[in-house]
C-alpha cells in the first residue's frame, strides 16, 4: 500500500495532498485534515481495487470511514459498505 498520512500526521498530510492535487481546494485551506485524508484514500483504493467508496451516505465521522479504507488497503480486501439490502441512495 502507498504510504498515506494519517490526520496524526497534518504536516506530512498536507504535503502528500499538496502534491498530488494542489494548494487550491476549500478542504485544503480551510484545513479540512479529515477530507484530505479521506480523499487520498479513496483515490487509492480506486486504483487498487478499480472503485472508489465514495461519500454519499456517510453518516459517522469521516475518521471512521478512513480507518475502514486504510484497513482494506493493508489487507487487501475492498471496502464493502454496510448498506443494508434493498435500500436506495
Amino acid at each position: 500500500m502507498k504510504n498515506i498520512p494519517s490526520m496524526n500526521e497534518p504536516e506530512a498530510l498536507r504535503a502528500a495532498y499538496k502534491a498530488a492535487y494542489g494548494d487550491t481546494s476549500d478542504d485544503y485551506i480551510n484545513d479540512r485534515l479529515d477530507w484530505l485524508e479521506l480523499r487520498l484514500l479513496n483515490d487509492e483504493h480506486k486504483k487498487k481495487f478499480g472503485d472508489c467508496v465514495g461519500t454519499m451516505c456517510v453518516c459517522r465521522p469521516i475518521s471512521e470511514l478512513s480507518a475502514e479504507i486504510r484497513k482494506s488497503l493493508e489487507t487487501g480486501k475492498p471496502y464493502k459498505p454496510n448498506i443494508p439490502k434493498g435500500a436506495i441512495i
